[in-house]
């Protein structure tokens, strides 16, 4: 979960084509999603629950010294309790954390 764009901070080089080995989902629309960001993450968990075959327990891995994690982090936990779903928090700043 990273509401940065991936092209600024060097994940990608590109999102039409992206390279490497990044897998995942960048939350790109922060701004335009804020107003409705707890409903986004709801519909995100749901999708991802019914993706992985109705997972009891769902992990989210988050970068803690981003500037926008704490708030989208609220928000994921907001749905995951809505949704009765169970949330794993892990963080990583950097290779030596994986």
């Amino acid at each position: 979960m990273n509401g940065s764009d991936p092209v600024k901070i060097g994940l990608v080089s590109s999102l039409n084509r992206p390279d490497g080995n990044i897998t995942g989902v960048s939350l790109y629309s922060v701004a335009l999603a804020q107003k409705h960001s707890v409903a986004l993450a709801q519909k995100r968990l749901a999708l991802l629950r019914g993706l992985a075959g109705n997972a009891a327990t769902v992990a989210v891995l988050v970068n803690p010294s981003f500037s926008d994690t704490a708030p989208q982090l609220a928000d994921v936990q907001a749905a995951a309790s809505a949704l009765g779903q169970k949330l794993i928090v892990l963080t990583a700043t950097g290779l030596t954390d994986f």
